[in-house]
């Protein structure tokens, strides 16, 4: 799995100067300097440990749009889920989405993502559920 573990991507982080995007094949933003493009993720400090069961708002994460899980983690090591990833813009919590499988793996979640619909969109970390 790859590493997402840029400290703007953290919820209490908002949007600075500087905001990112969870896609590689756009001309018009910028990459997450942790972002590697579709693939297996799991979420480390200083970013945080898991995507957030509730939205932070946007212009949180280092970004415009702020993703969120709408769904629950797995509770039992080895499960997995299938659930989405919401991003909240402009009053709408669940603007865009995208399907996610979250696998529990003993004491930490591993997150199978897609890129973002469109920039400027971001997977938010949290410290904890």
């Amino acid at each position: 799995y790859n590493l997402l573990d840029d400290a703007s991507r953290n919820v209490n982080s908002s949007r600075d100067d500087t905001y990112f995007c969870d896609a590689t094949s756009s001309n018009d933003h910028v990459t997450s300097p942790d972002w590697r493009g579709p693939g297996v993720y799991r979420l480390v400090e200083p970013a945080g440990i898991v995507i957030p069961e509730r939205s932070p708002g946007d212009q949180h994460c280092g970004t415009n749009e702020a993703g969120w899980i709408h769904g629950k983690h797995p509770q039992q090591d080895g499960e997995q889920v299938y659930t989405r990833v919401c991003f909240d813009w402009d009053g709408d919590e669940c603007n865009k989405s995208n399907e996610v499988k979250i696998t529990k793996c003993s004491d930490y979640y591993v997150y199978e993502l897609q890129e973002v619909h469109t920039c400027f969109s971001r997977y938010c970390a949290a410290h904890s559920l």
